[in-house]
């Protein structure tokens, strides 16, 4: 079929650049990157006696994306530099940018590969700002840069930089992909980046929306379900809305979900007690804060930042106790 589109195109050497670069990525979408690659040197090579510096530069970006996914990680990082040396020299054009944007992106790729990400982070910047002019900053174009330096800054220990495009890339998705699983994900790892920030409010209504598509797509023992309900429930005790947090605490120590010795079981435990303690139901919440304690003892050991939590909770409950116990003496 292709041959055939082909013959009455022969004279016509930009369509032939294109028809090569076109059957390229079919095969490269159908995982046949050895296919892929046969039609890219054909672009190339009509690139090369065109003289034409753009198309050039995509078919060694393009081959570069080849030898990536065939993790011939030297042929690739060269193949890229070439394409960028050709497209640095072609202005700012529009297709360029493009062009550029692609080729960032694919060195970043490079550098999560080797785990160097800070450089990583640097070339996906890069990518983004060359996309963002001429996709437009809200195309979903961008969504894998979005996601991709999300997850490097969080990898990088600066997840206050990975909010911004988590925010992006769910408003993006929101628009495109409301009630899709990927969505709910990305919602709910912007709600823990929140949370981490303080912003307890946001990260309960994320988590919120992310569970209603969870919730419809997963069965209630779900670890992703209740991971997110766990976020919730931990959102709204800092918002001091007890009794919804209760509920969730409740939820996800049913029989059904919370069977075995698993450090959910032992936060979801956590959610429960504190919230009975917020609503001064301290004699019901003792049982749930020694649980706790227990719990996080055993699964992390007795010096581990959660089993103090646990016991610091433990103890300003034990002491309402004893302050009302001395109360009802007087």
């Amino acid at each position: 079929f292709a041959l055939q589109i082909w013959q009455p195109l022969r004279g016509c050497a930009n369509s032939q650049n294109s028809l090569w670069k076109d059957m390229g990525d079919c095969r490269y979408s159908l995982d046949d990157i050895d296919g892929a690659s046969r039609f890219y040197q054909s672009a190339l090579q009509s690139g090369r006696r065109q003289r034409d510096r753009n198309a050039v530069a995509q078919s060694l970006c393009d081959l570069g994306d080849c030898s990536r996914r065939l993790e011939n990680f030297t042929l690739a990082e060269q193949r890229y530099q070439k394409a960028l040396k050709l497209v640095e020299t072609a202005g700012a054009q529009v297709s360029t940018l493009a062009l550029k944007g692609e080729i960032y992106e694919g060195l970043g790729e490079l550098c999560y590969r080797r785990q160097d990400y800070k450089k990583a982070c640097d070339l996906f910047e890069k990518a983004l700002e060359a996309k963002s002019r001429t996709h437009g900053p809200g195309d979903p174009g961008l969504r894998d840069i979005w996601l991709r330096l999300s997850q490097l800054y969080i990898l990088e220990q600066r997840s206050t930089k990975a909010v911004p495009h988590l925010e992006k890339l769910v408003t993006m998705l929101r628009r495109f992909e409301p009630d899709s699983l990927e969505t709910a994900r990305v919602k709910h790892r912007l709600a823990q980046y929140l949370a981490v920030q303080g912003r307890h409010c946001e990260c309960a209504a994320l988590c919120q929306e992310a569970t209603s598509v969870f919730e419809k797509h997963l069965a209630p023992a779900s670890g992703e379900l209740r991971g997110c309900l766990l976020s919730q429930g931990n959102a709204l005790c800092w918002l001091e809305r007890f009794k919804e947090a209760e509920q969730i605490g409740r939820r996800l120590l049913e029989p059904d979900s919370s069977e075995g010795l698993h450090l959910q079981t032992a936060r979801a435990v956590k959610v429960l007690a504190i919230s009975l303690s917020g609503q001064h139901k301290f004699q019901d919440a003792l049982p749930h804060h020694r649980s706790a304690v227990a719990l996080f003892a055993r699964i992390k050991g007795r010096q581990d930042h959660e089993t103090i939590n646990a016991n610091e909770h433990l103890n300003i409950t034990l002491a309402h106790l004893s302050q009302t116990k001395l109360d009802h003496r007087a």
